[in-house]
């Protein structure tokens, strides 16, 4: 009886230590292979509105209904701003049709626009390498700092915390 105790634990240790590697694990909040953020859907305070709007836009593009897990918001609501839409896909494949044929919004009739999601850091990465260019295709002074973009003697952009404002 002893043997068959010591058993069932061992068995009951090795399946709760790997479970977390099988390929059923759910996947951690901050993995972003899924997600696409689009832009440019109206703001509307009722979330079935604009939520209709996204599955409408992502079927168009698609040509067949998307499977979505879930989709939000980013950022505080203004009537002013049209803020984006992070949509969390059930697939990659969903997600590589959508991005390869997002071109086909433009004919969708809204300035809809749609972007794989990414880290802060790869989004800050991205803008600091886009200023640089355009500083230096522009014929300005340009130098990097411990990850700091100065443009003219003026410091611009920081890898670390973003644009950096510059009101004195």
């Amino acid at each position: 009886m002893e043997h068959i105790t010591a058993v069932c634990s061992q068995l009951a240790e090795n399946v709760t230590t790997q479970t977390p590697s099988s390929g059923t694990s759910p996947r951690s909040p901050s993995d972003r292979s899924l997600n696409i953020v689009m832009f440019g859907v109206a703001e509307d305070r009722t979330a079935t509105v604009w939520r209709h709007k996204v599955d409408s836009a992502l079927r168009f593009v698609a040509g067949h209904d998307v499977d979505v897990v879930d989709m939000f918001r980013i950022g505080r609501y203004s009537s002013q701003k049209v803020r984006p839409i992070i949509v969390k896909l059930r697939t990659v494949w969903d997600k590589r049709i959508i991005l390869n044929s997002c071109y086909k919004l433009k004919d969708f009739g809204d300035r809809i626009f749609v972007v794989p999601d990414e880290s802060p850091e790869a989004r800050r990465k991205r803008m600091f390498d886009r200023l640089k260019s355009r500083a230096e295709r522009e014929g300005k002074s340009v130098s990097v700092t411990n990850g700091v973009l100065v443009v003219d003697d003026v410091p611009v952009f920081s890898l670390k915390d973003g644009k950096i404002s510059n009101n004195g």
